[in-house]
């Protein structure tokens, strides 16, 4: 490397402190809220118990009563390897994931804590990528606006404290993509290690989630293909051949898919297709959410300044193609549509809404990040005054995320700490439905509390027909997750003594 080359050693320590700020963001939301109903199934793949109610699963529609601690015990064993296929099959998730975070939590421990430690770790590592994809798009300042944004955004925070695919999904989504603009700055002859980076960054986020593949395959077509591209013998050109290596590997795991989509045949929560105009409408929505508070739970003025700084972002962009020979900022743009369009596509093929869940989406913060540090920089001093406006207000949200004030998570926990503390050893906990509800609840409920788990159709008849012994109370633990295709979303208990809602599940007595 060149003295030219190198970074200077202000770049350095001021990347140093954006990335602490990232990851001091993201340290306390580790412990903040108690394990919800996705990151249930993590624990159970740990430990090589399947959760999902699936024939073959570990777990049934209906579970007799059996201490809140037997289902601790279960989770504390180590069937990793035994039951990996069969996992795998039915979690319905490339593998990296799962791979990586064993290896973590055999390192360091698989403790709630330490568990999500490793989703902070992949986040916090986004921001240094950022950094450099920035610089690739820009220079300086865009590298310098890029990671900010991207280390205090609350929809990132509020993902990488998650012991879900999402924060190792960002950081390879950014990696992969500092690789493209790497490999497109330095064409036709880039060197080996640029090549290295590209496969080992792009199969990564290929096996990190399904919607990695597709932004994967879209850094192909839109920057690595077009600069390397010979018109005569296009995919058979060196350069383009071994730039869809990561593709390659991962078709091999499409008969996996196969399985996958069968075992979840059409019982899967995504299941029933938006249509054209609805879906449009969740894509725009998904765009707002990943570079705002999750769930899109900001106040309004917040959702209108967000609003209006990507309109802005979107002229500025399109007015720099004036002078702008290689039109990358139009390639990171194209990024956004065409990605929608796919996912409407297969939708519309499979039944099914998933252009309607953001974090599977979250690849596309990465070009949206860029695009706004690329505009706001074309502004000079304006866009510094805006960022300032959107990083406050983006500390502000993200803080507010963490403690649970926006888009909280399923509440197990609470409520399981709410009936240790009201409830008597002879009363009797039932759970609606199975799976990861079930354990959650048993998980944080005193070991030597009797919990069963019901669909929410046979309650009644738990409610009404058992045998209860004087002052005996049922506590019915009610998930609710706000999806109206949810059955056991259905009012299909008796009136209740008593009823406190938390957020994504009821707590009723009788």
């Amino acid at each position: 490397m060149s003295r030219t080359d190198r970074t200077p050693w202000f770049e350095l320590v001021g990347l140093l402190v954006i990335t602490l700020l990232a990851f001091a963001l993201r340290l306390p939301g580790l412990d903040a809220q108690g394990l919800w109903h996705d990151e249930l199934y993590t624990l159970g793949n740990l430990a090589g118990f399947d959760l999902y109610l699936f024939p073959g699963a570990d777990l049934a529609h209906s579970e007799p009563i059996r201490s809140a601690g037997y289902w601790v015990v279960q989770l504390s064993r180590d069937s990793f390897w035994v039951n990996l296929w069969r996992n795998l099959v039915h979690e319905g998730h490339p593998p990296l994931y799962l791979f990586l975070l064993k290896t973590w939590t055999g390192l360091v421990g698989s403790s709630e804590v330490k568990v999500r430690l490793f989703s902070v770790i992949a986040s916090t590592m986004a921001v240094p990528a950022m950094f450099l994809a920035g610089r690739r798009l820009g220079g300086r300042a865009v590298a310098v606006l890029a990671a900010s944004l991207l280390a205090v955004t609350p929809f990132q925070v509020h993902v990488s404290y998650e012991a879900r695919y999402y924060g190792l999904l960002v950081f390879m989504a950014t990696a992969a993509t500092w690789a493209a603009l790497e490999l497109r700055a330095v064409a036709p002859a880039p060197r080996r290690g640029t090549w290295a980076a590209w496969l080992l960054l792009g199969t990564g986020l290929c096996f990190s989630h399904y919607f990695g593949a597709l932004y994967c395959l879209l850094l192909l077509a839109l920057l690595i293909w077009p600069a390397h591209g010979e018109r005569k013998r296009f995919f058979l050109s060196c350069p383009n051949a071994v730039a869809t290596l990561p593709m390659a590997l991962f078709s091999l795991w499409l008969p996996v898919l196969y399985l996958q989509t069968r075992s979840h045949g059409t019982g899967h929560w995504t299941q029933g297709h938006l249509g054209f105009i609805a879906s449009v409408e969740a894509a725009a929505t998904g765009v707002l959410e990943l570079i705002s508070s999750p769930q899109l739970s900001a106040p309004p003025a917040e959702l209108w300044f967000v609003i209006g700084l990507l309109l802005l972002c979107l002229v500025v962009t399109l007015w720099s193609l004036r002078e702008d020979h290689d039109k990358l900022p139009l390639r990171l743009l194209a990024t956004i549509p065409i990605h929608a369009l796919v996912v409407f596509t297969v939708d519309a093929m499979l039944d099914h809404h998933t252009i309607a869940v953001a974090r599977y989406s979250s690849c596309l913060a990465i070009p949206i990040t860029l695009l706004i540090a690329f505009s706001l920089a074309r502004l000079r001093t304006a866009g510094v005054t805006l960022a300032g406006v959107f990083v406050l207000l983006s500390l502000q949200a993200s803080i507010a995320t963490i403690r649970g004030d926006r888009a909280p998570r399923q509440m197990l926990r609470e409520a399981a700490s709410y009936i240790n503390t009201h409830a008597t050893p002879q009363d009797l906990v039932v759970v609606t439905p199975s799976g990861p509800s079930l354990i959650g609840v048993a998980f944080y409920l005193d070991p030597a509390t009797p919990v069963c788990a019901v669909p929410a159709a046979d309650l009644r008849t738990i409610v009404e027909d058992l045998d209860r012994s004087p002052g005996q109370k049922i506590w019915s633990v009610q998930q609710h997750l706000g999806l109206e295709y949810e059955s056991w979303a259905d009012p299909t208990t008796p009136p209740s003594e008593h009823t406190v809602r938390f957020a994504g599940l009821d707590l009723v007595t009788y």
